[in-house]
């Protein structure tokens, strides 16, 4: 719960951070402190998730860091200080063990802030004219009976007075909250993209840390990001990442690929290096191919043939099993002919339809 996250000032870049020592990470942000809790619940929840499907198995020398800027300018300027040059807006850095990634939160907070200020403003107003509805009501009251009017006509004046107020008062509170309500759940589409990202590298990070290290296992490039990216396309409710559903995008490349005339075969995909993958501003359609098929076999291996977890996965990933070639390798993991995988993994994906 937000509340019961424990946040400690640091130094971030020179600039002022929140910082927060979790099990499983550390998180440090420029952003506020509502939002950076917020942040915090949602990374614990995206990494009890990750736990739930693919358990861990192994422990980091040193913790994960998340970092997570408030703003695009700050990250750009840690991209600087760092000396990368990289377009997403989040990304996973194996060799200082960091997750960092940019936000507009700290726009998005000092728009919420001056939003409350502003409703706040109003309720204080409506309060104050309700504090003094009694008195007007009786001057009025004074004045009708001045005028010659009835005793009943003038309570009826006044009731009717006193209710048309009550019905304002009541129907412009009701916008307030209503307003306050969306304000406060634009934060998830202020960091839906951001999030989007974080699932994609957080899992890299993830499976780095707990599950396959790079010194004892040798996960392949197409896996790793087919993985992924099966994880990007989760919907976290409650605690649990729904990763069922296909994302209609990655399914429409896919699908697109495989109805062509001279569709990717696997064996291209098993065996393309990883800086073909990492090759999208000059090569962007070899790249967006092959991640594309990587999550289509993600997929497939997640729910129509599931190997998350399985004694055929770990030994896939085994370091000798790198003495194979790739096809080889991958039947091992399978259990048949690649040509008859391939096949039936064809048919299914081209079955296969996004939920609308």
């Amino acid at each position: 719960r937000m509340e019961d996250v424990e946040l400690a000032r640091s130094d971030e870049q020179g600039r002022t951070a929140l910082h927060y020592d979790g099990s499983w990470f550390t998180l440090d942000s420029t952003a506020d402190e509502e939002s950076t809790r917020r942040c915090v619940v949602r990374v614990e929840q995206i990494f009890r998730a990750y736990r739930q499907l693919l358990p861990p198995r192994s422990q980091p020398q040193a913790p994960l860091r998340v970092m997570i800027f408030g703003s695009q300018d700050e990250y750009n300027d840690y991209l600087q200080t760092i000396g990368a040059s990289i377009a997403n807006g989040a990304f996973y850095s194996q060799q200082a063990n960091v997750i960092a990634a940019a936000s507009e939160l700290n726009r998005f907070a000092d728009r919420l802030t001056l939003a409350r200020s502003r409703h706040e403003e109003l309720r204080k107003t409506y309060q104050r004219l309700d504090d003094g509805l009694p008195k007007q009501l009786a001057e009025l009251g004074a004045q009708l009976r001045g005028q010659g009017f009835a005793e009943r006509d003038v309570d009826n004046e006044l009731n009717a007075r006193r209710l048309a107020w009550r019905n304002e008062m009541t129907a412009a509170l009701v916008q307030l909250t209503a307003a306050d309500r969306r304000n406060e759940g634009r934060f998830v589409d202020v960091t839906q993209e951001m999030f989007e990202r974080m699932y994609h590298e957080g899992f890299h990070a993830y499976l780095e840390n707990y599950v396959f290290p790079h010194e004892r296992h040798s996960v392949p490039i197409w896996l790793n990001e087919g993985l992924a990216q099966v994880f990007q396309s989760g919907r976290l409710e409650a605690d649990m990442l729904r990763i069922d559903a296909p994302p209609a995008d990655s399914l429409r490349l896919l699908q697109a690929e495989l109805a062509g005339d001279e569709p990717m075969s696997l064996t291209d995909l098993l065996a393309a290096p990883q800086r073909e993958f990492q090759e999208q501003s000059v090569q962007p359609q070899r790249a967006a191919r092959l991640y594309a098929a990587a999550w289509g076999v993600a997929h497939y291996l997640t729910f129509h043939q599931p190997l998350l977890g399985s004694a055929a996965l770990d030994e896939y990933v085994a370091t000798d099993a790198e003495q194979l070639a790739p096809p080889a390798r991958f039947e091992r993991l399978v259990g048949v002919p690649l040509e008859k995988f391939e096949q039936q993994w064809r048919t299914t994906m081209a079955d296969l339809h996004a939920p609308r």
